[in-house]
């Protein structure tokens, strides 16, 4: 027998404004770039320390 327990959800009130296309999309194409791009400088700063270890080593 298995049983399922349910978690409580709570009560989320969102005004017009905050299901604006603008505002939605943007912000998460916004914060899905920075997140890219952050990775991308942490992979470049790792290939440089990398290369560097290489060519010291």
């Amino acid at each position: 027998m298995m049983i399922l327990l349910r978690r409580a959800m709570r009560a989320v009130e969102l005004t017009e404004a905050d299901l604006a296309p603008d505002t939605l999309v943007g912000s998460l194409l916004d914060r899905s770039a920075n997140s890219v791009i952050n990775m991308l400088d942490r992979f470049r700063g790792d290939e440089v320390s990398l290369e560097r270890e290489i060519a010291g080593g």
